[in-house]
């Protein structure tokens, strides 16, 4: 009998070790090789439709490690990246955390809260979008889906500049910007300075707060940060530029501006698998298909 009990014990005690050690495995898995992310909306359309699981790749850029964890509104962000093969490059995919998780306005993480976009700009590129198309001072090939920026670039300018196409943050820093036609604009870099003036205390003004948690406005022809005259400002960290490949239907960078490179979680590579939203049924040719 006691041979028998201490056979169950052991069994049971195996069972568990083995159930922790895959939980133990999943659960590094998802902070340092992969993780899973299931796209909702269609504004990466074609290149991703709704009810795509991608997996995104964390050995590509490096994995984000949190050093506190304290996520409530409000709170700072605060991580380390481990080594990657590369940085984020233009027309990469990435999944990241939206910077306005919070409140509009003003850059604040929401651990839940993700967005899957196309690469547009890297740190210290400018960008521009041209008659619906994207455009990189920097890089010369076609960015994200020409047919779908072909099909965008027909809409006409009056259509474009209706309350309907406008932007809040693009139209707020030129009235004469648009989701059809805006820039060229500048992609912050960690350690470079800009001249402080009206026009860059409208496109970098929300940053600065961010990176300092003090208060920057404009008033009396001077910028102010926490009521001193800010005459010049070095960035303290890199920002990207991310956009939709369905450019007539996304909510992305000409919407809510920059993303600071903190917030990145990693490149999606692969589809793993797809369903249909209405039927549920799934959907063959887009099992592990590649994400270009």
């Amino acid at each position: 009998m006691k041979d028998k009990i201490s056979n169950l014990l052991f069994i049971t005690s195996c069972v568990i070790l083995i159930f922790a050690g895959i939980v133990i495995l999943h659960t590094l898995r998802r902070i340092y090789v992969f993780d899973q992310f299931i796209i909702p909306t269609s504004s990466m359309e074609p290149t991703l439709i709704p009810g795509d699981r991608i997996i995104v790749n964390k050995l590509i850029i490096g994995a984000r490690i949190y050093k506190e964890f304290d996520f409530s509104p409000g709170a700072p962000l605060i991580c380390k990246r481990t080594k990657g093969r590369r940085k984020v490059q233009v027309n990469d995919v990435v999944v990241f955390n939206h910077p306005y998780g919070n409140q509009k306005r003003k850059i604040g993480f929401r651990i839940n809260y993700v967005c899957a976009k196309r690469c547009i700009g890297t740190p210290g590129d400018t960008v521009s979008i041209n008659n619906g198309y994207y455009l990189n001072k920097r890089y010369g090939d076609v960015i994200g889906n020409s047919g779908q920026q072909q099909a965008f670039s027909k809409i006409t300018e009056n259509i474009c500049d209706s309350r309907a196409w406008k932007t809040s943050w693009l139209s707020y820093i030129d009235t004469r910007w648009n989701t059809h036609d805006m820039g060229p604009l500048y992609i912050p870099r960690k350690g470079d300075t800009i001249i402080m003036d009206r026009y860059h205390y409208l496109i970098y003004g929300y940053i600065i707060e961010y990176e300092t948690g003090y208060r920057c406005r404009y008033k009396n022809d001077s910028v102010r940060l926490e009521g001193h005259h800010l005459e010049s400002y070095t960035f303290r960290h890199n920002y990207y530029y991310f956009c939709g490949d369905n450019i007539a239907n996304s909510n992305d960078s000409r919407n809510w501006g920059f993303v600071p490179e903190d917030f990145i979680i990693g490149v999606a590579d692969r589809i793993s698998y797809s369903k249909d939203q209405t039927t549920g049924r799934y959907i063959k040719n887009r099992f592990m298909k590649r994400i270009k």
